[in-house]
């Protein structure tokens, strides 16, 4: 089966920032990524685009191709799901509706992610939520208690321990707040309203490890673009799966580390090298979709 994994070089279409929950800042992204030898970079922080700027300018100074994502948290059959956005129009009307939305239940969430890790005998200051803009992350919260001393262990098994479903500090998205939840349908048609590229992230990697071909086949349907097969939560077997899936349902393929930064053994840029040719495909089907929405206007 074809393979798209390079020894050296390649892309990373899937890193975060300090912008969400990572600890690199944008410029250290790209610094970081200029010193492995990466050719481009996604920058795909959970739910904000605020990190672009500063992303844009450390690409042009690191010469290495800068590629805009955004990652969503969608539900779908009641279990979260993540979907990979590139190539937005980010002052799009109903994308940026989202994104404030976003913004809110992520605060909500994040202030009952603090009291229930206090309730379990954590100490998580005011100021962790203050420092981050009134939003934060389960991810930020972890590794507060990780740099006190008051976690010891990795902080992948740290994160399965104490936020995967039915771990004591795991909380659904959108279930406090009162928002109405973002589907994955929905998230799929503002991706694309604003001209960008939806992809599955991690669809077999995080929270669920299984995706039947009907699940797989039923996403499509409601118009993914693409899966994120090459992520380090992947066996080969599971690989092999999703490339047979994407060549049968007709969908681009992606890769990328999930990089959170300097955190113990989180994946990191440079445990996985994908290759070039899977991004022109990507760049393509954004330009077809941009084109369109100019020519409906």
């Amino acid at each position: 089966m074809e393979d798209f994994i390079v020894t050296s070089g390649g892309i990373d279409l899937h890193v975060h920032s300090n912008f969400s929950d990572g600890s690199f800042t944008p410029a250290e992204v790209f610094e970081y990524a200029r010193k492995i030898g990466l050719e481009a970079v996604g920058l795909c922080d959970h739910d904000t685009v605020a990190g672009y700027a500063e992303a844009s300018r450390a690409a042009k100074r690191c010469g290495i191709e800068f590629v805009p994502g955004i990652e969503f948290t969608a539900i779908w059959n009641g279990v979260e799901h993540h979907i990979l956005g590139y190539y937005l129009d980010t002052a799009e009307a109903a994308f940026v509706n989202t994104l404030a939305n976003c913004r809110l239940e992520r605060k909500e969430r994040g202030i009952k992610t603090i009291e229930k890790m206090r309730a379990l005998g954590f100490d998580i200051p005011d100021s962790l939520a203050e420092a981050k803009g009134g939003v934060v992350d389960r991810g930020d919260v972890l590794r507060h208690m990780m740099e006190r001393g008051d976690y010891i262990g990795t902080f992948s098994d740290g994160f399965r321990k104490f936020f995967y479903p039915d771990s004591p500090g795991y909380i659904l998205p959108y279930a406090v707040g009162g928002l109405e939840p973002l589907t994955l349908e929905r998230t799929i048609q503002i991706i694309h309203a604003a001209g960008g590229v939806a992809v599955f992230g991690h669809p077999m990697g995080f929270y669920v490890t299984e995706m039947s071909r009907e699940e797989l086949k039923q996403a499509a349907g409601f118009g993914v673009d693409g899966l994120e097969v090459y992520h380090p939560r992947h066996s080969d077997a599971m690989r092999d799966y999703l490339l047979t899936a994407c060549r049968e349902l007709g969908l681009l393929v992606t890769g990328g580390t999930d990089c959170h930064g300097q955190v113990k053994d989180a994946p990191k840029m440079g445990t996985l090298h994908v290759s070039r040719e899977l991004l022109p495909p990507i760049k393509a089907r954004a330009a077809s979709r941009q084109l369109q929405r100019k020519r409906k206007k």
